[in-house]
Formats: C-alpha cells, structure tokens, sequence
C-alpha cells in the first residue's frame, strides 16, 4: 500500500510519454506534445548531448513502469530539455519521461 507522502513524491517525478518507436511517425516528425523534440534528427542530437547518470539517480527522478524497471540500460538526462532516457540496447528502444 502506497502512503500518503510516497504518493506526493511520485506525483512530482518524471513519467514515461513514449519511445523512439512510437513517438515519431513516417517523416520522422515528434507526435507526442510532451516531448521537445521536433522530429528524430534533434532527438539524436539531444541523445548525444545528454548525460549518462546512474541508475539511482535515474529512479530518484522517474516513476519507472514495473514491465521495464528491471531492464539492464543506460540512463541519460537531457538536461537542456529535462527529458529522462532509458535506453535498451539490445533492443535499441529509448524510452521518455517528462
């Protein structure tokens, strides 16, 4: 059972909007509006830009969904952004919390 004060400290960490898989259609353009990423090629750029933060640090900011909390990932932070990545890469899949 969830307590009053986790509640409240969950209530104000990131959630997840998306992936790389479902959040660009065919012309490669963003369509999920909680992201900032106009289409894929800023994306990459703020991947590539983005900070590698540890798995602690990651959980401390992100409500993580119980199907992929166990995945072995990298952790980023857009911080121009304030965008939270996992990346799975043995199946190549960013996931996005804003």
């Amino acid at each position: 059972m969830t307590t009053f004060k986790q509640f409240l400290e969950n209530r104000n960490k990131k959630q997840l909007v998306g992936t790389c898989v479902n959040s660009f259609d065919e012309d490669a353009n963003c369509i999920i509006p909680q992201l900032p990423y106009g289409d894929t090629t800023e994306f990459a750029q703020a991947e590539e830009n983005a900070t590698k933060i540890t798995k602690e640090e990651f959980l401390q900011n992100v409500n993580v969904p119980k199907e992929i909390i166990n995945i072995d990932a990298f952790y980023l932070h857009d911080e121009n952004n304030d965008v939270y990545m996992l990346y799975d890469d043995k199946l190549d899949i960013h996931y996005f919390f804003v």
